[in-house]
Parts: structure tokens; sequence; C-alpha cells
């Protein structure tokens, strides 16, 4: 799989995401070092910048699930 096949396929599933929680999409960043806090949400923009999501909304929400799914880690 080639890198724009690749990309394409993450946005897809992110925006899949998305679309599932129509919702607001909240940080679950309860009983966390902020500073934790802010530096796993600075790892998540930068992905979600290299997505190239041009709606801002949709972007926060990829970011916002990208940050939950890190503190699940």
């Amino acid at each position: 799989m080639d890198a724009e096949t690749y990309k394409s396929c993450i946005i897809g599933l992110l925006l899949s995401a998305v679309a599932l929680h129509a919702e607001a999409v909240e940080l679950n960043k309860e009983g966390r070092d902020p500073a934790y806090v802010e530096s796993i949400v600075n790892r998540s923009k930068k992905i979600v910048d290299k997505l190239g999501i041009s709606e801002q909304k949709k972007a926060d929400d990829v970011t916002t699930i990208i940050a939950n799914r890190y503190f699940k880690l």
C-alpha cells in the first residue's frame, strides 16, 4: 500500500469515528497531570495536521479521539 492510499484509509477511518460520535468529543483528562495531557494533545495535533483535515471542528474531534486513545495505552 502506497503512502497516499494509507493516508486516505486513515483519514476515512478517523472521519468515520467522528461521524459515529456526532455529539461533542470530550477529552478524557480527569485525574491526569495537566503537563501530560498537554503533551499528549500536542502529539495528537501533529498527527492530525499531517492528515490535512480542513474543517476545524472535525480536526479538533479527531485530535481528541487520538489523544483519548493515547491515554488508554
